[in-house]
This record gives C-alpha cells, structure tokens and sequence, in this order.
C-alpha cells in the first residue's frame, strides 16, 4: 500500500494532541527544578533537604503505580476515555502543588508522577494504534518535540523566578507550577470535543467492527479499509491468550510467544533510563553549578536553557531522520555516541573537576540522545508488546527514574557528579553489545510479526501489502498441508466476507448500531 492511501493531517492531529501529556511530563518534572532554590532558601527554610528529595521525585514515584494501572485500565474503558481521566486527575494535582504547603505539594507532585506514568503508557499506545503500520516512526517521531517543548519551558522559566524576597515576585513559584495544567486544559477540551473517536484496535478488542470502520475511514482511503479490518483481526487472534478473551495478561507475558519479547522490553526501557536521561534533565543545574566559580552566577540557567534549546533541535532531526533511519540501528548508535559523551564528561571531570569544558559537554548531550535513544524507545515499545507488557515495562522505567533521582545527591556527594557520568557511559556500551545480539528490527513491521520473530513461532504470510506489511497473519498448522483450508482460514475467509465499510441498516438515522449493548455511545461518551 502507498502513503497517498493515508490521511496524515488526521493522524498527525491526533498525534500532537495526545503528546500534550508529554509536555506535562516533561514541564512538570524540570519546573520545580527551576524554583527548587528559592522554595528552600525563603518558602520552607526550615523543611529538611530529605522533604524537598521527596519532592523531585515525586513524580518518578507516582509513576510506578500511574503506568502500572494505565494498561488494565485502558482495556476496560478505553484508549481515548482513559486519556480524558488523565487530564482531569493530572488538573488535581496541580492545583495542590500551588499550597503553601509541603505535604500538599509533596501529593500533588505524587499525583502528577500517577499521570505521567499513564501517559508513558497511554501516549505512545494510542498513537501506534492511530497510525498506520508504514509511518509509526514518523509519528513516534513526531510527538518527541512536544516533549522537547515540556523541556524548554521548564528551563526557560527559571529565568521568572526571583533571586531574593525583595523582588516582588514571591507568587511566580504559584504560577509556575499551576501552568503545569494547562496542556491537560487544552487535551481535555479537543478530546471531549474535537477527537471523539476511540483506536481501531480497541473497537477491534471489543468486537465492534462497525466502529473500527468508522474510524479507520477517517485514516485510510476506501480501498484500504477492508484490508486493514482484516489485519486488525487477525492480529487480534494471534495476540490473544488462549484463557482470556482476546486480552493478554501478565502470566501470558512469561510464555514462549512473549517470554523474549518482554525481557527485551525491560531490557530496553532500563538502558533508557542508565543513558543518563533522568540524571542530566534532573540534575543539570547541579552539574552546572560545580563548572562555575563566581557566587550567584547565572551560568547554570543559562546553560540549562541552551540545553534545552538543542534539545529541541535534536528532536527536530530526529523527526526528519524517523522515516529512513531502523530502530535497532539508531538505538544502537545512540548507545555508542551517549556512552562516549558520558565517558567524556566523566574522565575529564575526574582529571579537572571544574573544566569549563564540561558545560559545553553537558548541552551537546541531547543531539546523540535525542535522534536515537529518545525517540526509538517509546516507539519500539508500543510497537512490540501488548498493553500489560508497556505498562509493566514503563513501570520499570519509572521505578529506576526514582530510584535515580532519590538518591543522585547522595551518590554525587560521594563519587561526585563525573563519577555518576562515567558509571553511566560504560552501562550505554555495555547496553549496545546487548542489543546488538538480542534486539529486534521493528520498522514496517506488525506487532504480530515482531512477536513471531522473537518467539519463533510461524505466521502465514499469504497476503502481503505493497509495503511489506502483513495482512494475514495466522499461525501455521505444521500438520496441514498449506493448500488445505484450516479452521483458521474459513475463520478469516468469513470476517472477510461479513466485514463491510458501509454503516449497518437500523432503527437510527445516524447509522449507529442497533444493538444497545455496543452503541456508539457507549464508546465515545464519557461518564
């Protein structure tokens, strides 16, 4: 099939509006960052260093349950309504962050860090399974900026915050963490009135073909759309356990058809976080502040800013580099070029712990991370495993986020900030030569496909599309001969057959179905 058969603008549009979760991921985990001096020195000078710990990793510790709970949850109520509970919870917590109070700003942070572990979960699922099988990397591409745009406002308004009590500007630290809602203002307005509509996969999930059709028309051209219907069922079939209703659980995340998959998800999402990503997004003015030797220097900000600000040049690459560039080839060479700037920073701060070359190291990090690592991860993720194993895996990741950003200090105070850096070099190295033995390619390719090739089990490629994706994607039955019709096969001769574009005949003018258990309304309504 060729990319003109794809409306784009549409899944684009989708794609930016749910990767506003991703600027308040980004936007909350730097703002407190930028007001964390002036909240110790003049708010709560009397509160312990370990409460204002327990602040900055708030969010890393919501996390953990956040994107435990998001894939579960999004199999009972759906991709689109789970997204639109996310922002009113996220709206929760901030309001709490702007109370004079440390326990309220402490479970506001929690709150916060519970949303965006769902939306590590939910945002790269929903775009995969908004977008077609050929532009899945432009789209995880895509949504990286926005992320990158999170980054730079956090950086940015460190420049609002004032240096002493006698500025007049005592409530700028309100107004920071309070601007943290308004993506999830803006989210929530477009999904309860713009994108209505839920994931072809989940209508799919829920055997309501009508449904299906009806958004995959809004994606595909009208020649497509039978054939898309047809994969999505067939990769329904091969996804499912045995024991469950077309739903994967955890206990079938430990079988053969998972088993490597899953491992290499962790495996994955691990080597995400020892690149060094949690590190230098957290702890980037810290780093700064030991290169400087001039008291009330503005030198980490404004390296921090430019950081951010290549930060969102490198996404810009990445995106341009996404639609040419394989998976396991940019991650592999983003291992190698983040582990050799980290070695370089690590090395050269042990021989001169304050080598002005170390804040020019530090802001070129995110070019190497950024059009690699950065982008592939979330990508690679949604494309491979099932809901449970993306939400099992961010749990990973969220978990050594926390574990990384409770106890940096303590390690730095220790090893010091180069030591940290070199530790984090050799686990990038280390991650390649893992990666390159074990790690497989998932460009252009289905989930099923991908699951097949990790556990070895056969698919009948019968009917491949243009662009070499897969449209049938049954298991082989060793003891049938191949020109014998299977069970499986007059099953998917049969969805084929009583699968159609046209909406059903019914009772309604709109064309909804008739059936009152699997109306429209039942998915595209909240509450």
């Amino acid at each position: 099939m060729t990319q003109k058969q794809i409306n784009k603008v549409y899944v684009y549009l989708q794609t930016l509006n749910a990767a506003l979760g991703l600027v308040f991921w980004m936007y909350t985990s730097l703002v407190f960052n930028s007001c964390q001096i002036y909240l110790q020195d003049y708010v709560f000078p009397d509160a312990a260093t370990s409460v204002f710990s327990l602040i900055a990793s708030g969010p890393q510790m919501g996390g953990i349950p956040g994107a435990l709970l998001a894939g579960p949850l999004s199999q009972k109520i759906g991709r689109r309504r789970m997204l639109i509970w996310l922002n009113i919870i996220a709206l929760v917590g901030v309001v709490l962050t702007i109370f004079e109070s440390l326990p309220a700003i402490i479970v506001g942070r929690f709150i916060q860090g519970f949303v965006i572990g769902a939306e590590l979960v939910m945002v790269p699922m929903y775009v995969a399974e908004m977008s077609p099988v050929e532009i899945t990397g432009e789209t995880g591409a895509l949504y990286m900026p926005m992320s990158s745009a999170g980054t730079q406002l956090g950086f940015v308004v460190g420049f609002l915050m004032p240096s002493n009590l006698n500025d007049g500007k005592e409530y700028m630290w309100r107004i920071l963490f309070g601007a943290a809602g308004l993506p999830n203002v803006i989210r929530l307005i477009l999904l309860l009135f713009v994108f209505r509509k839920e994931t072809p996969f989940y209508f799919i999930m829920k055997d309501n073909d009508t449904l299906a059709t009806d958004i995959l028309s809004k994606i595909y051209s009208q020649e497509r759309i039978q054939s898309e219907l047809q994969r999505l069922h067939e990769e329904k079939k091969f996804l499912a356990s045995k024991n469950t209703a077309g739903t994967v659980t955890l206990k079938d995340l430990f079988t053969k058809k998972y088993r490597k998959c899953f491992f290499m998800g962790l495996f994955v999402s691990l080597a995400w976080s020892v690149s060094g990503m949690n590190t230098i997004f957290s702890f980037s003015n810290a780093m700064l502040e030991d290169t400087v030797t001039e008291p009330d220097s503005n030198t980490p900000v404004l390296f921090s800013t430019l950081f951010g600000e290549i930060d969102f040049v490198a996404c810009i690459i990445a995106y341009i580099l996404s639609k040419t560039i394989k998976r396991k080839t940019a991650f592999l060479l983003g291992m190698i070029l983040v582990g050799i700037v980290n070695s370089a920073y690590g090395i050269l701060g042990l021989i001169e712990p304050q080598s002005p070359v170390l804040k020019y190291i530090l802001i070129i990090w995110p070019l190497p991370f950024e059009f690699s690592i950065g982008f592939i991860v979330s990508t690679y993720l949604s494309e491979s495993l099932p809901e449970v194993g993306l939400s099992v895996t961010m749990v990973t990741n969220n978990l050594a986020a926390f574990l990384i950003t409770q106890f940096y200090l303590s390690l730095a105070d220790t090893i010091g900030h180069s030591g940290i850096m070199l530790a984090l070099g050799v686990c990038c190295f280390l991650s390649f030569f893992i990666s390159k033995a074990f790690l497989v390619e998932t460009k252009n390719k289905s989930k099923a496909e991908i699951l097949s090739e990790y556990s070895g089990i056969p698919l009948d490629k019968t009917n491949q599309t243009e662009a070499g994706q897969v449209i049938s994607l049954t298991e082989v039955n060793p003891s049938s001969p191949s020109d014998t019709p299977t069970e499986d096969k007059l099953m998917l001769e049969n969805i084929a057959k009583n699968s159609t574009i046209e909406k059903p005949e019914g009772n309604t003018k709109d064309g909804s179905p008739t059936n009152p258990s699997m109306s429209v309304e039942d998915f595209e309504e909240v509450g």
